[in-house]
């Protein structure tokens, strides 16, 4: 629905409202999810409806991995050998690299006992 915007201008009436219409549309955004993490490796999706660039997902008592991009619903796993002891928290996008339409799903935790 449009917003309508006041402009006030000598002799208007105090309530009067532009005719114009300022459109309110909302961007189309990535949004990064780590959707599942297990003790060997992590699957992260983009639930957004606009590419996600380049991102990287970190776990800790693992390390980074680096992505080039996301496609909007695509998702990627990555895996790794060793079980680690501790807890696993993956975070997509730790440095805000990519503007998303939720920056506060991209975190699950996972305490590992192998």
């Amino acid at each position: 629905m449009p917003v309508m915007t006041h402009h006030p201008r000598a002799g208007d009436d105090p309530g009067a409202i532009d005719p114009v219409a300022t459109p309110n549309v909302a961007q189309p955004l990535p949004d990064l999810v780590i959707g599942a993490l297990t003790e060997t490796g992590f699957t992260v999706t983009n639930n957004g409806t606009a590419a996600a660039g380049p991102f990287v997902v970190s776990v800790t008592l693992i390390g980074t991995f680096s992505f080039t991009g996301l496609a909007p619903g695509a998702s990627a796993t990555r895996t790794w050998s060793v079980c680690r002891r501790g807890t696993l928290t993956a975070v997509a996008d730790r440095g805000a690299s990519v503007a998303e339409s939720n920056e506060t799903n991209n975190t699950r935790s996972l305490v590992s006992d192998c």
